[in-house]
């Protein structure tokens, strides 16, 4: 897709889902339910979008001015969701009782800022509808959206930054011409000019990367270049992005996180890999709201993880490393919203938290090289949307133990995927395994299990949906079961490096892969 191609049409389905949600929730958002009324212009007039943006986003391929447009327009979709972002928080507070009444407190603080953002609303309405007068001008076709609310996920990666990896996006305008370097004295550091429509950001040594909607100038990618100068505890990422949504500070050289960070309101991504320097977050960190993507893998000096990890209600992808002997309850367990989790690289791990049962929307469950893990909690059978599982990399000494004392009718995962590499204790699939993958397992892999022997009977009976199976450097792994031809779905069988492995069943051979 070409780099300048604007997709707007996943944004203005956020927007009035945003809207929607707002409205249905019936909670007062100004004196005399002012908001409310402009609420319901905002999403009038971003309805009547929907119905030309399919056709505009085809036209922009050829025309310039239509292009034009349609950036503009994201533009003013984006300031938009800040807003409704902002709204979203206070009327979260307002129903958990944290700030007054402003009907009774009339001249409160909250009422204020309610007709601050409703004064923010109305502008941000009218800059739409200059917009729309602009569609007159192109020879836009009437096309009704028919997708019952699903927007493709491509066009909905694109439009939405915050939820791909940022070193993806910018590595695609590497090359490019659209690049300037902005050469920043260190006496001219905290002159500079705002930049309100950066919205992604990220540091290669003393480089700064970013890029927004509009970017700087004609330009969808900049570079500033800072001498002598390094992100630190001091600086004000506040004052420098004030809507920045994603963050990428991996593989920097950072020793602490500006506490700054936390008055990043809409940021959502957050990647601080292999940053082996930082030892610990700021209590700052708590107060992001929006986030939705927390990476930590590699940070092997990490003491722990936030306290008040529990605040981060919205975050639904958390990967980390830390030096911490026990994951606490009350913590990673309350982030109810979390859909994968991946946990590495913490050697003193013995005890993952208790509450784990508590993530109901859990679909991936990571946990790689924690030599001294004993066990998974038996709350993982709680855990009713958990699809793929990966044990990985587990060394010599450890004894992380599957045979988990549970009652098989209460075991809720349906597993997709099933991957366990490197787990020297292990030597057979465990009952409650099989049971949470009955009729649903599409791929197992058991890789690097030096006592791993062989796959029992009713492993056959049970996997009826079996695509692939992958048996890899299993030593005393001899062979498979005579029936392996009862897995009528499986189309791709490897075996590899099993010495004594021999094959001796009737089955066409035309997927298997023995080395």
């Amino acid at each position: 897709m070409d780099e300048q191609q604007q997709i707007v049409s996943p944004i203005v389905k956020i927007l009035l889902h945003k809207l929607q949600s707002l409205r249905k929730q019936n909670v007062p958002l100004g004196r005399e339910g002012v908001n409310n009324i402009e609420l319901e212009r905002l999403e009038t007039i971003l309805s009547s979008f929907r119905a030309v943006l399919l056709d505009a986003e085809k036209q922009q391929l050829h025309n310039n001015d239509v292009r034009g447009w349609l950036n503009k327009l994201k533009d003013a979709c984006y300031d938009a969701e800040d807003t409704l972002e902002e709204l979203e928080m206070e009327q979260s507070r307002s129903i958990t009782g944290k700030v007054c009444d402003f009907i009774s407190c009339s001249k409160s603080p909250a009422n204020l800022r309610f007709t601050i953002e409703n004064e923010q609303i109305k502008v941000i309405r009218e800059r739409l509808d200059a917009i729309k007068v602009d569609v007159s001008k192109f020879s836009f076709k009437d096309r009704v959206h028919h997708d019952n609310g699903n927007v493709p996920r491509e066009r909905e990666i694109i439009a939405h930054l915050s939820f791909v990896v940022t070193s993806d996006v910018f590595g695609r305008y590497a090359d490019k011409e659209n690049i300037i370097d902005l050469l920043i004295p260190d006496e001219l550091h905290r002159k500079i000019h705002i930049w309100k429509e950066i919205r992604n950001v990220s540091v290669d040594g003393n480089i700064i990367h970013i890029s927004g909607p509009s970017g700087i100038g004609k330009t969808t990618l900049a570079k500033m270049v800072y001498k002598d100068k390094r992100i630190d505890e001091t600086f004000d990422i506040k004052m420098w992005f004030p809507n920045v949504r994603v963050l990428d500070f991996r593989n920097s050289d950072m020793k602490v996180l500006p506490e700054s960070i936390g008055k990043l309101k809409h940021l959502r991504y957050l990647n601080l890999t292999k940053n082996i320097r930082i030892k610990r977050l700021p209590k700052s960190i708590s107060m992001l709201a929006s986030l939705e993507t927390l990476l930590l893998g590699g940070c092997k000096l990490l003491e722990e993880l936030p306290r008040d990890i529990r605040l981060l209600v919205n975050l639904r992808m958390l990967v980390f490393s830390s030096k911490q002997r026990r994951l606490p309850k009350n913590g990673i367990g309350c982030l109810t919203s979390l859909r994968r989790l991946g946990i590495g690289s913490c050697y003193n791990l013995k005890y993952l938290f208790q509450d784990i049962g508590r993530l109901q929307a859990l679909r991936t469950l990571i946990i790689r090289d924690c030599p001294k893990l004993l066990s998974l909690p038996s709350a993982v059978k709680d855990l009713s949307s958990l699809e793929t599982l990966m044990l990985l990399d587990c060394e010599k000494n450890a004894k992380c133990n599957l045979k988990m004392d549970m009652k098989l009718q209460n075991i809720k995962p349906h597993l997709r995927m099933l991957c366990i590499d490197g787990l020297p204790e292990f030597n057979e699939l465990p009952p409650w395994l099989l049971q949470c993958s009955a009729n649903t397992l599409q791929w197992l892999a058991i890789k690097n299990c030096p006592n791993f022997q062989k796959l029992p009977t009713e492993t056959l009976q049970i996997l009826k949906s079996l695509e692939v199976l992958e048996i890899w450097n299993c030593p005393k792994f001899s062979s498979l079961p005579e029936d392996i031809h009862g897995l009528t779905a499986t189309r791709e069988l490897k075996v590899r490096d099993c010495p004594y492995f021999s094959w001796r069943c009737r089955c066409p051979r035309s997927s298997l892969m023995i080395r």
